[in-house]
């Protein structure tokens, strides 16, 4: 079984560096891959001669097979980059992080909480540890040198059994707020200030995560970019600025084609209707901004491109009732035209009417 996984993990690291080429060798976690997977190959091939060697031989080579068994334990490592690459173990890694490049930090801090304990540990000594250690078995235990009394002030730091300790009656010389002052210092401060560190360095590193998310995907948009501008370039073989349907299915049939769509993030299995979602005007061709524009909006999966064909299919809609409209309109008005003459000419007919009535004789 371990055989097998080992070949497995060398065939994954084999198909990796193909596909990475030059790039692969410039992550640190290839780096470990390939030390993990070294391991792993020459303890498989070591275990598989001894084995072919028979017991005897096999009985006296155990120290180095030994040996080769604890360097497997260093492939557990790879646990780590199973980490970075889980989505519901993002977090965790992200504490990970934070915490490591607290480390700096931490280190003053501790250095601090080192030196307050020494220091209340050389004064408790004083006082209590060589007065009451000789007839105390506790003190003695306790307080009777420096070691001793840093490691029981931090216990009592961590609050592990402090009030058991404290109230020691040969300790009431010192009386409770030296204690106190002492948690105070330590428990309620300096290591709330490690905490605030460790939650400000995490908080840094969700931040620094996200910009460098923004910034790669800008990197993303404009080598997309660029390939998009090199696609309508060889689409555009007259020239014209415009590029028509059937430019574009010609174009498709070339792989160089195919393949700065493919680096755009198009699907080229299904860029034969593309031109017909962008182009929602029905004008026969797309100008270089008309293209440039709508592949951006169309690159990624299957779903963008559909909400962008809906989106240009609502735009084409609209032009039509707005053409429609405004046709409506125009016949509306003529129409319109057409009644205010006939109105002219009855009130016409009945002025005259009027005229001839006046004339005649009562």
């Amino acid at each position: 079984v371990d055989i097998c996984f080992t070949l497995v993990f060398t065939l994954e690291l084999l198909v990796r560096a193909r596909s990475e080429r030059l790039a692969f060798m410039w992550d640190g976690w290839n780096i470990m891959d390939i030390v993990l997977v070294s391991i792993s190959l020459v303890d498989a091939v070591l275990s598989l001669t001894a084995i072919g060697k028979g017991k005897g031989q096999g009985e006296n080579r155990s120290s180095e097979l030994d040996m080769l068994s604890v360097m497997r334990t260093l492939r557990v490592a790879r646990v780590v980059r199973v980490l970075k690459v889980l989505t519901f173990c993002k977090k965790l890694w992200l504490l990970t992080v934070g915490v490591m490049d607290a480390m700096r930090a931490l280190v003053w801090a501790w250095t601090l909480i080192g030196i307050i304990i020494y220091i209340f540990a050389i004064l408790i000594t004083r006082t209590v540890g060589k007065v009451h250690g000789k007839t105390d078995p506790d003190i003695h235990e306790q307080f009777s040198t420096v070691a001793r009394s840093m490691f029981t002030m931090f216990q009592i730091m961590t609050l592990d059994g402090w009030p058991g300790i404290v109230r020691n009656n040969d300790l009431r010389a010192l009386g409770d707020a030296f204690f106190f002052f002492f948690m105070l210092v330590t428990t309620y401060s300096v290591m709330n200030v490690i905490v605030a560190v460790i939650v400000n360095n995490t908080l840094e590193q969700a931040t620094n995560q996200k910009a460098e998310l923004v910034k790669q995907k800008d990197i993303e948009a404009r080598k997309a970019g660029e390939k998009i501008r090199e696609v309508f370039r060889a689409t555009d073989v007259d020239g014209s600025g415009d590029i028509t349907k059937e430019e574009f299915l010609a174009a498709l049939k070339r792989p160089e084609v195919q393949e700065y769509l493919s680096d755009a993030g198009i699907d080229v299995r299904q860029a034969e209707n593309l031109f017909d979602i962008l182009d929602y005007d029905d004008s026969g061709s797309l100008d270089a901004e008309e293209w440039t524009t709508g592949v951006m909006r169309a690159r990624g999966q299957a779903t963008a491109k559909d909400i962008l064909s809906l989106q240009c299919n609502l735009w084409r809609n609209a032009a039509k009732i707005r053409a429609d409209i405004e046709a409506l309109c125009r016949r509306v008005d003529v129409r319109m035209r057409t009644v205010d003459q006939e109105i002219q000419g009855m009130y016409a007919s009945l002025r005259s009417m009027q005229s001839s009535l006046e004339l005649e004789p009562t």
